[in-house]
């Protein structure tokens, strides 16, 4: 998905929810952003067949559920998605005050509003990108993360929210960095989840780094540095910790003048705590990625897919 630096002005928005969704992010030095509450009430009882029932649903259209109505400029809204529900996010510009809010609103299954929209944090900071994530199959309720301005540089800052969308405790800064903080993403594992952004420094190229995030949205130790001097990459849950697929540039120029240098393509392992688990897989001795990197879950292991263009034919 694509990061979101700034926000548009939306007349409304409204919530449609047709089946269960995962999402990976992926990110380069131009790009970046995301998916369990209370049960809706319970619906008389049918006599008509279950099976009959399934089948008219099936062919029934969509439905949609209007959510709220935002009158100022946004950051998302983006939703998040666990085993008995959603919740919506976003960030806009408070009413009184000055400064940002962050505002969420807690969903149904099908994607009905389960309460009024709740401000969980005011932000002091502009800012500049949102992540939602449910905390994981293992707990209720949800992780948020979010980067900002600072005089000099920027932060990312995580919060934990309850199943219904209120906070659990206040927001807690990971990072404050010098450099421009490309892309970050929260990935869930057994423990809560792993924190990873991409520091973007002078010369183009991005350092990764994570933490270890708890349930409740707090650091467990120190940031952990995982690779350095890349320009692509791809982070996704691999049940016991996290698999990143990296990209360093560099390598034989495309036909293309507007595509860049191929990239060496390597798979890092990731414990829960976030850190490498195993040294860096290279997939295969050349530079061959010309585009930016995909990853899904297969049977035993991960597929990796990306785009040649340093041949004749794009491959």
């Amino acid at each position: 998905m694509t990061r979101v630096r700034a926000g548009v002005a939306l007349a409304a928005l409204a919530a449609l929810v047709t089946s269960a969704a995962s999402v990976a992010c992926s990110g380069s030095r131009n790009g970046h952003a995301s998916t369990g509450v209370q049960a809706p009430a319970a619906q008389p009882t049918s006599t008509v067949p279950a099976a009959q029932r399934a089948a008219d649903a099936a062919k029934a259209p969509a439905r949609s559920h209007p959510v709220t109505s935002l009158a100022r400029r946004a950051i998302g809204p983006f939703a998040a998605r666990g085993d008995t529900g959603a919740i919506a996010a976003w960030v806009t510009a408070a009413e009184k005050g000055g400064g940002q809010e962050l505002i969420v609103v807690p969903l149904a299954a099908d994607g009905a509003r389960l309460g009024d929209p709740q401000v969980v944090a005011k932000l002091p900071q502009e800012a500049t990108s949102l992540v939602v994530r449910s905390a994981g199959a293992s707990r209720t309720g949800w992780l948020l993360a979010w980067s900002a301005l600072l005089d000099r540089g920027e932060s990312l800052t995580v919060l934990a929210l309850s199943a219904d969308g209120a906070a659990r405790g206040s927001p807690v800064d990971v990072q404050r960095t010098n450099d421009h903080l490309a892309w970050f993403d929260l990935i869930p594992t057994s423990r809560g989840a792993v924190c990873a952004w991409a520091e973007e420094t002078s010369s183009g190229d991005a350092n990764i780094v994570t933490s270890a995030i708890d349930f409740d949205g707090k650091p467990r130790g120190m940031p952990a540095s995982v690779a350095r001097g890349v320009d692509r990459w791809q982070a996704v849950p691999t049940g016991d910790g996290v698999g990143i697929a990296l990209v360093e540039p560099g390598g034989a120029h495309a036909r293309s003048e507007a595509a860049r240098p191929a990239g060496k393509l390597s798979w890092q392992r990731l414990d829960s705590e976030g850190r490498p688990s195993a040294s860096a897989i290279p997939i295969g001795p050349d530079p061959t990625v010309s585009s930016d990197v995909d990853v899904v879950a297969v049977a035993g292991g991960w597929l990796l897919g990306w785009t040649d263009l340093a041949g004749e034919d794009a491959a």
